[in-house]
């Protein structure tokens, strides 16, 4: 056998080198103090640590025992706890309900809403357009120009009216049919009037047919927009009992919810379909006190006949969100200033609501829409709808002469005056609104854009010394409502004017003094009678100058012509 060559090799020894450190031969000198330092260092190591497991062990067994007295406390809630969550999983799937169900309806009533309201401003636009083409075609027939040309010598007749032609023609004759029909409407009254102070709003009976057969049509699909929805979602106490339970029950998260700012808009489509044919503008208008909603709505929120938080303000809320936006678009489309009983009915709303609600102030955005298009509206009357032909003077005492022959004259002359008492019926609708607009907006739109403008314009062409021109001037000055502006604006008003009137109205008084001038001229030359009745015309205007607050001017007037 034959060996190996590993086997043949001889192990050799290791070699090792191990080194170690030796104790030193010298220790360092111990102290007592050092080992009193040692120890010491060690104990407060060792007490630190003992109250820090302290502290921890206090944190957790109060953790412990807080979680035990939460699990008692729960235990002891569970069934409360359990109420309110399926309370709460009731008003998501009942309010998911409810909206589902007018997010469907909303462009129905939205659609009805559309048409109702075309169809009232359809008929507002035809009353007016009618007016308005009247007073051109009357211009046209009875031209300034030519009336002008006849004083002058230079048109070759006497007659200076101009031939319409059929269309025109046609309008005359209706227009003059219903003047005819009103004036005799106005003769089973007693009270004043003067030609061009009516509104000319009367319709054919085939347009009022129409209108009233859409009317219903619509009032008859509003009735039924809701019958397939069940009376939880459908009537005002029931979707009320829904959301006062929650402000019983669970009055914390009702609050935090903002329940009480989103109800309007809950309680919105139900409001909305009730008043669809509610007219502010007509006569009788029915209040909205008088309305389901305001009934079923006006004490919620209160128990046991109290309520002490903004549940309150609700009704406000309501009226503000819903109603004044309707009123906004009614005066916007609908409304005609010229008309006063539109005007009167407006106004007493309105007035009713800010007397009543004094949160209703131009602080909101609705309310502050609302009142620009109360002034818009009214601007655009004025730009619109007033005219005066300004005929030269001969013409207006020609046409007012008794025994005047001339035809032209004589129809220029009504016109003219018709147009006067339609400019003085839309300054007193203006200053109806003076408990609603501010002062300033009221004497912009009444003395500025009326007075100043266009009546003491037509006044100086009348005849200054008739009998007439008082009567013209008391109706005037009895437009101006000055008690109620100087109540309503003590400490500006009394501070800056003491004993004068207005400075809008100056030019009115300087007028009135230029008629007393004329009066004052003409008593020396006049007999008994007419002596008595100028200085009676003399003391009407010192009434006229106490009433709009001239007392100054009443004064030096009493002390010139010694009226007692």
């Amino acid at each position: 056998m034959r060996k190996t060559s590993s086997s043949l090799v001889e192990s050799q020894p290791m070699e090792i080198e191990i080194t170690r450190e030796l104790p030193p031969v010298e220790l360092p000198p111990v102290t007592f103090d050092h080992i009193r330092d040692r120890l010491r260092t060690s104990l407060k190591s060792v007490t630190e640590s003992n109250e820090k497991h302290k502290m921890e062990y206090e944190k957790v067994n109060q953790a412990y025992e807080a979680s035990q007295t939460s699990l008692e406390k729960n235990t002891i809630d569970y069934p409360q706890m359990e109420k309110a969550y399926q309370f709460y999983q009731q008003c998501r799937a009942y309010v998911y309900s409810f909206l589902e169900c007018y997010n469907e309806k909303m462009m129905t009533l939205k659609n009805l809403e559309e048409r109702w309201l075309q169809l009232y401003k359809q008929r507002t636009d035809m009353i007016i357009t009618r007016r308005q083409e009247d007073v051109k075609d009357q211009c046209m027939e009875y031209s300034t120009v030519k009336a002008a040309a006849l004083v002058n010598g230079t048109l070759t007749t006497n007659d200076f009216r101009t031939a319409l032609d059929q269309k025109r023609q046609r309008r005359a004759t209706e227009r003059e049919a219903r003047r005819l029909r009103r004036r005799k409407d106005r003769e089973q009254t007693t009270n004043q009037h003067f030609d061009g102070m009516s509104t000319d709003d009367e319709e054919n009976q085939s347009d009022i047919s129409s209108f009233l057969t859409q009317k219903q049509e619509i009032l008859n699909e509003a009735e039924h927009v809701l019958d397939d929805v069940s009376d939880e979602f459908s009537q005002y106490r029931n979707i009320k009992t829904i959301f006062e339970q929650w402000k019983y029950e669970q009055n914390d998260t009702y609050t935090d919810a903002y329940i009480e700012i989103c109800l309007p808009k809950v309680f919105s489509p139900l409001i909305r379909k009730e008043t669809i044919d509610w007219k502010p503008f007509e006569t009788p208008c029915r209040a909205i006190e008088d309305h389901q909603w305001y009934q079923d709505l006006l004490f919620y929120g209160t128990k046991d006949g109290r309520n002490e938080n903004e549940d309150f303000q609700f009704v406000p809320l309501i009226i503000e969100k819903v109603i004044i936006p309707k009123l906004t678009i009614i005066i916007e489309n609908i409304y005609d200033p010229l008309s006063l009983k539109q005007t009167t009915n407006l106004v007493k709303i309105i007035e009713n609501i800010f007397q009543t609600y004094p949160t209703m102030t131009d602080d909101s955005k609705n309310v502050k829409t609302l009142l620009k298009s109360i002034v818009d509206r009214l601007q655009r009357s004025l730009d619109d709808d007033i005219y005066i032909p300004l005929y030269p003077k001969e013409i207006i005492a020609l046409g007012s002469s008794r025994i005047s022959s001339n035809n032209s004259a004589i129809i220029a002359t009504e016109f003219f005056f018709r147009q006067y008492w339609t400019c003085v019926k839309l300054l007193g609708n203006i200053t109806l609104w003076s408990q609603v607009l501010s002062l300033k907006t009221i004497l912009d739109l009444s003395i500025d854009g009326l007075l100043n403008r266009y009546i003491l314009l037509a006044l100086k062409q009348m005849d200054l010394t008739s009998n007439e021109m008082i009567t013209r001037c008391l109706v005037l000055a009895k437009c101006f409502p000055i008690k109620q502006w100087f109540d309503n604006n003590k400490t500006i008003l009394n501070n800056q004017l003491n004993d004068t009137t207005l400075p809008a109205l100056e030019n009115f008084c300087l007028f009135l003094k230029q008629l007393t001038q004329e009066y004052s001229t003409l008593i020396f030359s006049a007999n008994d009678k007419d002596k008595k009745m100028y200085k009676e015309n003399i003391r009407q205007i010192r009434v006229i100058f106490v009433h709009l607050h001239a007392l100054d001017h009443a004064l030096e007037l009493t002390n010139e012509y010694e009226i007692k």
